[in-house]
């Protein structure tokens, strides 16, 4: 709880946002990161931000064109940020469903 799901950064001049999403495992650990080619959007309405009512396709996350890190945990501890290296192997993917789906 308490973990940051989405980072907006906005350039004032231009009104460009960038929006990085991330989701996290039930420790508390990063699982997917939604870089923000991939982020479409979000919905303030939305508990998650990003609407995912099946819990298997964000519908504010591009399905071809995007990039998603998923992160596959090596450790069942929670990782601190400084001893990340090394604690996770990932894989990226242009698609919004978890690897293998």
């Amino acid at each position: 709880a308490g973990e940051v799901i989405l980072s907006v950064y906005k350039e004032v001049s231009s009104g460009s946002t960038w929006d990085t999403f991330s989701k996290y495992d039930s420790s508390g650990r990063v699982v997917q990161q939604a870089l923000p080619s991939a982020v479409s959007g979000y919905d303030e309405t939305k508990a998650d931000l990003l609407d995912n009512p099946t819990g298997s396709n964000y519908a504010s996350l591009r399905d071809s064109g995007g990039r998603s890190l998923y992160l596959a945990s090596k450790s069942a501890t929670r990782q601190t940020e400084p001893s990340l290296a090394g604690a996770f192997s990932s894989a990226v993917r242009s698609a919004t469903s978890a690897p293998g789906k």
